[in-house]
């Protein structure tokens, strides 16, 4: 009797480890899927950023584009008024 209570309490150990490790393992794939997702989001909201940001460079330099346009038909305009 006392055998088997020792061979079920080294069972009961091993087995208690193997838990313990199965867990971490979990918790650490668990981990790295959470950081994975998180730089993904991260990586979503910076390109979106650089998105913005570029269209946002484009929008002035269209702008700066178009005022200079006009500038230069008003002065033509200007200048054939004084002719």
């Amino acid at each position: 009797m006392e055998v088997r209570w020792m061979m079920d309490k080294n069972n009961n150990q091993q087995q208690n480890q193997n838990n313990r490790e199965e867990f971490a393992e979990d918790l650490n794939f668990n981990r790295e899927r959470i950081q994975n997702d998180n730089n993904r989001e991260e990586f979503a909201e910076d390109l979106n950023f650089n998105r913005e940001r570029i269209q946002n460079d484009n929008n002035r330099e269209e702008f700066a584009e178009d005022l200079n346009f006009n500038r230069n038909r008003n002065q033509n305009n200007n200048n054939r008024e004084n002719c």
